[in-house]
């Protein structure tokens, strides 16, 4: 054998061997594209999960806000239709005695 054929012959080794790891560097490649497209989902549902969760919670505490306040609003309601009832007599009480009077 010559050394132009074992240079030949070398030579069409690394070509080949260049191909075969260009093909393997390929199937890396899209073996890696695959589990990356799997954990972007996996973080984008999960991602969406806590979106919902923190929205169901904000939800809870406008509830009970809305509600406290409601409450607070309505004793506050409470409180003044008493006094009112109870100036509402003293005024009658009041007309009355002045009628008596005339």
């Amino acid at each position: 054998m010559s050394i132009l054929n074992s240079i030949q012959e070398a030579e069409a080794n690394s070509v080949a061997l260049k191909a075969e790891a260009t093909e393997e560097v390929r199937i890396l490649l899209e073996k890696n594209k695959v589990e990356i497209e799997k954990k972007v989902a996996s973080l984008y549902n999960t991602a969406e999960d806590n979106m919902r969760q923190m929205n169901a919670n904000t939800d809870i505490v406008v509830s009970n806000t809305e509600k406290k306040i409601n409450d607070s609003y309505a004793e506050a309601i409470k409180a003044l239709q008493t006094q009112a009832y109870f100036a509402m007599d003293k005024v009658v009480d009041d007309v009355v005695k002045k009628v008596m009077q005339i």
